[in-house]
C-alpha cells in the first residue's frame, strides 16, 4: 500500500509497505508509477518522500523509480537520525510510458460542479 498527501506543488509520499512475499515483483515500483501518474492529474510538479539515512534498501529502491536525494534532514527522527529527501520531477516525455498525458475523469465530467 502507500499513503501519500496532497500538497499545492507536489504528492508526499508518507508511507510504502509491500508485503514481504510481493516484494521484488515490480509491485513497489507500480505503485511509484501510478503516484507518478497521478502528480499531473492533480496539478502536482514532484513527487517526495523522506528516507532514513539507515535505509539504504528504501533509498535504493527509490533511486532505481527515479528520486533522487536532494537534501539531508539533520535529526529528522525521533531518535536522532538524520533523513534524506529524495524528490522525482518528471519530464514531459514520461507521461508516454502511460498511454499520454494523464486525463482528470472528475474534472472532465463535470463532478463536484454544481
Amino acid at each position: 500500500f502507500a499513503v501519500y498527501q496532497l500538497f499545492p506543488t507536489h504528492l508526499e509520499l508518507l508511507n510504502l509497505a509491500i508485503s514481504a512475499a510481493a516484494r521484488r515483483t515490480g509491485v513497489g515500483a507500480a505503485l511509484i508509477a501510478k503516484l507518478l501518474y497521478k502528480l499531473k492529474s492533480h496539478r502536482r510538479e514532484y513527487l517526495a518522500a523522506t528516507v532514513r539515512e539507515s535505509n539504504l534498501t528504501a533509498q535504493c529502491f527509490f533511486r532505481s523509480c527515479g528520486l533522487r536525494a536532494r537534501r539531508v534532514l539533520a535529526n529528522h527522527y525521533d531518535d536522532g537520525e538524520a533523513g534524506y529527501r529524495m524528490l522525482h520531477v518528471p519530464s514531459v516525455s514520461a507521461w508516454d510510458g502511460f498511454g499520454g498525458e494523464p486525463v482528470n475523469r472528475l474534472a472532465r465530467h463535470g463532478a463536484g460542479s454544481q
